[in-house]
């Protein structure tokens, strides 16, 4: 919003008789309740697809586990936020996780041995990395 950047599909606004100059009125923020869980849940089902992906990947020429996994957790993290406050998206304009969990994420590469890809993600889909 700051930046004047958001993109929201127009069959998703139309579905819910929206524009797309409404995402700047905090006072809609009820009314693209319905448009942000629908983009949420496309975007949760590119993660399984993912995780294969960052499982299969080859640790060779440079790749590492924690340069596929630290994005791949924190977008997790921040799908669970968009579900748990979907009209702060257009009430606040912000949805983050917290700082505190993006260092729990780091913290759990810090040292030799690789953390379990799928563990992390089921913990981190249901709350938050460092509260646990």
């Amino acid at each position: 919003r700051e930046e004047n950047n958001v993109y929201v599909p127009a069959e998703l606004l139309a579905a819910e008789g929206l524009a797309a100059a409404d995402i700047a009125d905090p006072d809609n923020a009820a009314a693209f309740v319905p448009v942000v869980e629908t983009i949420v849940d496309r975007a949760a089902g590119y993660l399984d697809d993912a995780q294969r992906w960052i499982e299969a990947m080859p640790l060779a020429r440079g790749n590492s586990l924690a340069a596929w996994t630290i994005p791949f957790l924190l977008a997790v993290g921040t799908l669970r936020e968009l579900r748990c406050r979907p009209e702060d998206v257009v009430a606040t304009g912000s949805v983050k996780i917290s700082r505190a969990e993006v260092g729990a994420v780091l913290a759990r590469f810090a040292g030799d041995e690789a953390p379990s890809l799928g563990a992390l993600r089921r913990q981190m889909e249901q709350a938050p990395l460092h509260e646990r």
